[in-house]
């Protein structure tokens, strides 16, 4: 039962000697106890047996007292063995008591070896934070135990430890089994990010090899007397190092390169089945090996990564790996090789970008997993696990933090999406809509994972045409395209679609310098200026100086929403065009002058005039004739500024689930920042997330 115990204790446990003792005290207390109750009766049967024995010795063949004695063995010989049978029981019991005392007072946590020393540190620093008082009965003591994913996720599930430490990511199913657990309705987040642990290779700087496959790499550190030239290298032996048992390099060496296996060491001995060797040839090859390979294996281990990277920068043909760590630089003499999962793959260095999207083969990432009812001290510690205050420990053992976690999952979720995975959702429209559709795509891959958008950028007729025909779910139009249409097609369009969403706004603004005195303008007005009919600001009651028109080039959009009031731009007055809104807006901050239309959404606060800022500019209120209508998110929304459009998007009866989750996205979520990227006002009405503007919540 001892040697169980111990053993047990070696592979699992961390606890207060307290607690220990007490358990093998009672433990082997109870062993005593039992053993000494029988003893005698086992004395009792041995002798017996060996009386039998005698008896058949002296004992005629034909006697019928033979079959007796017989009879009478085997009949000890069964009380024997189950007697032995109880006792092992008995001991395999006691063995069960004592850990389940320890388990019973000790935090337990399950998880990879990679996490042991990693979570123990973590565990010790947290506890430290508490009064000693209150210490153990808040924190027991940690017990970890190794395991496997699965068997880790299934101790969890159980609730026969307080957490869990995997290398994967939970299969759908056991994401399942774990909301099953919720009954409070709450949302449980089952598994958290919580630090990646990097193994590189590494070679002298001198040495030519620049990248190598995995299995390259595998068969380097199996072959006693390898050469680099069998990998393209040159024509030098490879002098292989490594590190030992508990080290993270070393689990993820074993796991991820040698597939788990144990490295078997060629016996350099040659023995001559004709000439034995001598016991003392034996002990002085073994002296030569342990100074040959200190550690275990069939090549020097070292303690530490350091060592590691010490033997390779003085040894030109020496190959060894060893953590990244992000806190410490590598020496001049050494660098790091470039993998590549096979030979048909693309090899990859071990920088920041590869790593984040596990492009590069030899990386660990460790999740969180909890029950949904897990306990306020493990919820705490958890939160404490994943928060900035562990960072510095994450990176003591040698591993890298993932505190931000959201840019790795987007990073993680794009790269899914280059690869072509995620459900395909086909959408039509015109190309400057479509465009905005991919960027949207783009955002919902980010927040929720990888969608195939499969665009057609079509005219309008041909993109509503294919719409009906049913070769795509979604389709999306602007205001002024729909209002060339009649209002059959229009009908047509509405009745066969499911659903129809307002998804933005284009807007065109008017501006001026800050010094011009007009604050208001009419559509006829507007008309007239960029007509040429308007040609000084004295005609509108301003100063006696020439208009100086400004424009935008190529800018469609804005040529259909000013057409959209009558202003047709083909008629239109010589005016000065600029590459981008940005360069408009400041040549008309420099011309006192001047006016400009300009995309709504490229206008920032450092471009508006106000008291404080007097080199910006005033954008222009539109009297419509029956009101003055300021440019706003509010005004837009609902349809009141002429110069704006609507943009809708049409989700046809056929839309699969993921089609509609997508529109769904779209109209949910607060994506005015990309939005207005693209040229876009997200509207506020049509339950949006987006709120209205800064600008008109201090107006109201």
């Amino acid at each position: 039962m001892n040697r169980k115990f111990v053993i047990t204790v070696q592979c699992a446990c961390v606890v207060t000697i307290s607690v220990l003792l007490c358990s093998v005290k009672e433990a082997r207390a109870e062993n005593v106890f039992s053993s000494n109750s029988q003893h005698g009766q086992h004395s009792q049967w041995v002798e017996r047996l060996k009386e039998i024995l005698r008896e058949l010795e002296s004992t005629p063949e034909d006697s019928p007292e033979v079959k007796r004695l017989q009879q009478e063995y085997r009949s000890i010989t069964c009380q024997i063995a189950r007697a032995e049978k109880e006792r092992r029981v008995e001991r395999e019991q006691a063995v069960a008591a004592v850990i389940n005392e320890i388990r019973n007072n000790s935090y337990v946590v399950c998880g990879s070896a990679t996490a042991h020393v990693l979570t123990k540190l973590l565990y010790a620093e947290y506890r430290s934070d508490i009064d000693l008082e209150k210490r153990s009965e808040l924190l027991p003591q940690l017990l970890y135990e190794t395991g496997y994913p699965d068997e880790v996720v299934s101790k969890v599930l159980g609730g026969k430890c307080a957490f869990g430490i995997i290398d994967r990511e939970l299969s759908k199913t056991e994401l399942a089994q774990f909301n099953a657990l919720v009954t409070n309705g709450n949302r449980h987040v089952a598994q958290l990010l919580f630090a990646r642990a990097v193994t590189v290779i590494i070679v002298n700087s001198r040495n030519p090899m620049r990248e190598m496959t995995v299995k390259q790499v595998e068969a380097a550190f199996r072959t006693h007397d390898g050469n680099w030239k069998e990998f393209g290298g040159w024509n030098r032996p490879i002098d292989r190092i490594g590190t030992v048992y508990p080290l993270i390099s070393w689990n993820m060496f074993t796991k991820q390169v040698l597939g788990g296996e144990r490295v078997e060491f060629h016996d350099q001995l040659h023995i001559d089945p004709n000439n034995l060797p001598q016991v003392h040839e034996i002990i002085e090859h073994s002296k030569k090996l342990r100074s040959q390979h200190p550690g275990s294996g069939p090549y020097p281990r070292f303690k530490s990564d350091e060592q590691v990277i010490r033997e390779v920068a003085n040894g030109f043909n020496t190959i060894g790996y060893c953590l990244l760590r992000n806190t410490q630089k590598m020496p001049d003499n050494v660098k790091t090789v470039w993998l590549a999962m096979n030979d048909d793959a693309k090899a990859f260095a071990p920088v920041k970008e590869h790593i984040l999207l596990e492009e590069y083969p030899l990386t660990n990432t460790l999740w969180l997993v909890s029950r949904p009812d897990a306990s306020e001290q493990t919820k705490a510690f958890l939160q404490y696990a994943t928060s900035d205050a562990a960072t510095s420990i994450i990176r003591k053992v040698g591993m890298h933090p993932l505190t931000d976690r959201p840019q790795f999952m987007e990073t993680r979720r794009i790269a899914a999406m280059k690869r072509g995975e995620g459900p395909k959702i086909s959408l039509t429209g015109s190309q400057s809509t479509t465009k905005l559709a991919r960027t949207l795509a783009l955002e919902r891959t980010r927040a929720k994972g990888p969608i195939q958008l499969q665009c057609s950028g079509l005219d309008e007729y041909f993109a509503i045409k294919n719409y009906l025909a049913g070769k795509s779910e979604m389709l999306i139009l602007t205001e002024s395209y729909l209002r060339k249409l009649n209002a059959s097609h229009i009908e047509k369009v509405e009745s066969y679609s499911a659903a129809r969403h307002t998804i933005g706004i284009r807007a065109v603004a008017l501006v001026t310098h800050s010094k011009n005195k007009l604050k208001s303008i009419t559509l006829e007005q507007a008309k007239d200026i960029l007509h040429g009919k308007i040609n000084n600001w004295s005609e509108l009651g301003g100063e006696n100086t020439k208009i100086k028109r400004y424009g935008v080039e190529g800018s469609k959009y804005i040529t259909s929403l000013l057409y959209k009031t009558a202003i047709d731009m083909h008629e239109r007055a010589w005016m000065e065009y600029k590459k981008t809104d940005s360069d408009t807006l400041k040549a008309v901050m420099f011309d006192e002058s001047g006016i400009a239309y300009v995309n709504y959404t490229t206008i920032d606060e450092e471009h508006i005039a106000t008291k404080d800022n007097q080199a910006g500019v005033n954008i222009l209120a539109i009297n419509t004739g029956t009101q003055v209508v300021e440019p706003n998110a509010k005004t837009m929304s609902n349809g009141s500024y002429p110069y704006s459009e609507r943009i809708y998007l049409y989700v046809a009866p056929h839309a699969s689930d993921d089609a509609k989750a997508f529109a769904q996205f779209i109209t949910e979520h607060n994506l005015q920042e990309v939005m207005c990227q693209n040229g876009i006002l997200q509207t506020v009405a049509g339950g949006n997330a987006r709120a209205e503007e800064k600008k008109e919540t201090e107006n109201e």
